[in-house]
């Protein structure tokens, strides 16, 4: 299969093979990708792939204009080029190993559940993480702009950061979103998060999530459901959401929906 730039073309693709290795040749580097290796190619580069069998791959696309809005929310201002990656992705270490797991992780639980498993907000992490995670720990040409320390910010914008974080639990917000209502560059957010919480922006707000779920369990009525309180706040693979419950709170979903009902 060959493919050359595409005017009509406005996505990013990820190529990881399954089984055999395949042949990539992005613009003009010539990569083998396999389990150790993925490719990635932009809009505006050339792409040719050659298989030797089936060439069975997970082929993940990304949109150009999410890409750009994601960009244009980390850097707190409008791109002035469009995105060009590194054309070869390391699936041993850092975000090429998260990214090869989470993919398979995913894709099976698609091939078990069903796609209608899927809900806004667990379509909205998966996509935060793969595009979020993609521009700031893969090399682009924003690279040096992005990791730029930023001077600090007042703990007034940092509120209005949280505030806005913790009164859209419910919904499929993003980085973006966050950069807009606060005022502050999603790589300023990234910054402040990792350095004075430990963790990052969308890490604090699965965790406002759980302590959601903790709360709105304790204080379920008999006919609500674990399932349902779950799916609200975004958890829609309920074995997962159990066995991280138990490790934040010590017990499962369920015993603490009951020891609060015994209670009340």
């Amino acid at each position: 299969m060959s493919t050359g730039p595409n005017p009509a073309r406005n996505d990013y693709w990820l190529q990881i093979p399954i089984r055999e290795p395949i042949e990539v040749a992005v613009a003009r580097e010539r990569i083998v990708c396999g389990p150790d290796c993925a490719a990635v190619s932009s809009p505006t580069t050339g792409l040719v792939i050659r298989t030797g069998g089936s060439g069975a791959r997970f082929n993940i696309s990304l949109n150009a204009a999410a890409l750009t809005r994601q960009l244009a929310g980390l850097l707190g201002a409008v791109p002035t080029a469009p995105v060009e990656f590194a054309p070869s992705m390391d699936l041993t270490t850092g975000y090429g190993c998260s990214l090869a797991q989470n993919v398979c992780l995913a894709v099976t639980d698609i091939e078990t559940a069903g796609s209608m498993r899927w809900d806004a907000i667990t379509i909205s992490l998966f996509e935060q993480f793969i595009i979020c995670r993609l521009l700031l720990s893969h090399p682009n040409n924003y690279t040096d702009v992005l990791r730029r320390r930023e001077p600090s910010v007042t703990p007034r914008d940092l509120r209005r950061a949280i505030d806005y974080m913790k009164a859209n639990l419910a919904a499929p917000i993003t980085i973006a979103d966050i950069a807009e209502a606060s005022g502050i560059a999603g790589r300023t957010l990234f910054q402040y998060f990792r350095d004075f919480r430990g963790t990052s922006p969308m890490r604090y707000l699965k965790d406002a999530r759980f302590e959601t779920v903790h709360d709105a369990l304790k204080r379920a009525q008999p006919e609500q459901s674990v399932a349902e309180l779950a799916m609200k706040w975004g958890f829609s693979h309920l074995g997962r959401f159990a066995v991280e419950y138990r490790q934040r709170f010590g017990e499962s979903p369920s015993e603490t929906q009951r020891r609060h009902q015994g209670a009340r």
